[in-house]
């Protein structure tokens, strides 16, 4: 009995790590993780909900106020934004980019906590990079301007997965290590995020595109993808602390042997941040002032609190709120500290310094930047080092990575999915913690 069971056991895993083993089995499985997340999405609205994918077929966002405010009043404009199950929250502002651009935001560019207010007001308070990309690509094909971001974005997912069971992550970390990074991923509580008009997926794709290139020592080429991320969300800076300090680490080794190119992998840091860069100049030319994101996060009330990071009372907290963020975030400390050192000795050291950098990052500016503990699980997604850790854990650990993976996928449903869809009801979802924030429902 015991040697039949070994027998299927080995035959399963022979396929399992078969899946990582060629471009198809790689391209469908990619899909087919990405489908399930908005299959997830369909199969939550209908239970909890009672709302179909679309709630309004046939229409498509519209201002009937061109210049409505971005984040006052209710009704909130562009109408129907929130018809896809798929779109809530912060999909407003994205949508709402994709539909009018900049032209309801002032263009004196005076400086004053006014103005900074009416910059928030036209949305400037997210970046607009994404929004725009998804309302070019709507204006080219004419499909809605919600259908072309959430295009976008599974579209990104879908090379993520793929970018996930890559060479460079299936030679260093080996099929079955890549595979598993690739399930503890898409089994994290917030990976739904990545189906959304949310700039998560196209951000980290970007990322983990120029992990691929630094691997396969094409620095320049890094550069430029990890710069394109940072026009698309302000955290993904991290991305640019991890390649600066691995183009500096491999420089320093390179140098040290006796390289005479060691300078090769310093080519790609001038670019780590030129999409930001360019995004201020195009902010300078439209609205009259480069700055004019942050004098919109000023008048949000943004205020970076580093002394958190430090804080024990503030990870006990994190327990009981709305999302039980202090389980995951405690859980991922846990994950590395079990695999961080399999993985350093797998990587090459630029590798895993640009995973560790980028991920620490990452996390610092999460926590030091939240309200209350609002997205904070959200924010870890893009924390890289954490699913290769939780990867590696499912050859050597298998009881763990499963174990996480269970834990990740019952929050994914019963809490963050379900706050998600439902703009924060407490009455819909019974599993939240203390209430935090919410916003009024609207398709």
């Amino acid at each position: 009995m015991f040697s039949k069971l070994a027998l299927y056991r080995d035959q399963f895993l022979s396929w399992f790590d078969g899946l990582a083993g060629t471009t198809r089995s790689r391209v469908v499985l990619a899909i087919v993780v990405s489908i399930i997340h908005l299959g997830l999405f369909a199969r939550a609205g209908h239970v909890r909900l009672d709302l179909p994918f679309n709630s309004a077929p046939g229409e498509r966002p519209y201002y009937s106020d061109p210049d409505a405010p971005s984040v006052m009043g209710f009704p909130r404009q562009p109408h129907h934004w929130s018809r896809l199950i798929v779109s809530r929250w912060d999909s407003e502002h994205y949508v709402g980019f994709a539909v009018r651009g900049l032209s309801a935001c002032p263009t004196d560019g005076k400086p004053g906590q006014v103005e900074d207010f009416k910059y928030l007001q036209c949305g400037l308070g997210w970046l607009p990079a994404y929004g725009s990309i998804g309302g070019l690509l709507s204006k080219i094909t004419t499909i809605p301007e919600d259908y072309s971001l959430v295009g976008l974005s599974v579209l990104c997912t879908i090379l993520v997965n793929l970018l996930w069971t890559s060479a460079p992550f299936v030679k260093r970390l080996g099929k079955r290590e890549a595979l598993g990074t690739l399930i503890a991923f898409n089994a994290f509580p917030t990976a739904f995020y990545m189906t959304t008009p949310y700039t998560e997926a196209a951000t980290l794709m970007l990322m983990l595109a120029g992990f691929v290139a630094l691997a396969n020592d094409r620095w320049v080429l890094s550069g430029f993808l990890v710069g394109a991320s940072t026009a698309l969300r302000a955290s993904a800076v991290a991305g640019s602390f991890g390649f600066g300090f691995a183009s500096l680490v491999a420089a320093y080794k390179r140098r040290k042997s006796g390289d005479p190119k060691w300078w090769k992998a310093l080519l790609g840091i001038p670019l780590c941040g030129w999409s930001m860069a360019l995004q201020m100049l195009i902010l300078k030319l439209v609205v009259g002032d480069s700055l004019a994101f942050l004098r919109a996060r000023n008048a949000f009330g943004d205020d970076h609190n580093f002394l958190r990071i430090f804080d024990t009372e503030f990870y006990l907290k994190a327990f009981t709120s709305q999302h039980m963020d202090g389980v995951m975030l405690v859980g991922s400390f846990a994950i590395v500290a079990l695999g961080i050192k399999e993985v350093v000795k797998k990587l090459g050291a630029a590798e895993s310094v640009y995973l560790i950098v980028s991920s620490i990052v990452s996390l610092a500016l999460a926590i030091a930047a939240v309200h209350e503990y609002w997205g904070l699980n959200r924010y870890l997604l893009l924390c890289p080092i954490t699913f290769c850790c939780a990867g590696v854990l499912l050859r050597k650990h298998p009881v763990a990575f499963i174990l996480w993976c269970v834990l990740s996928a019952m929050i994914y449903w019963h809490v963050e999915m379900c706050s998600y869809i439902s703009h924060g009801n407490p009455q819909v979802c019974p599993c939240l913690g203390r209430f935090e924030f919410g916003m009024p429902f609207q398709s």
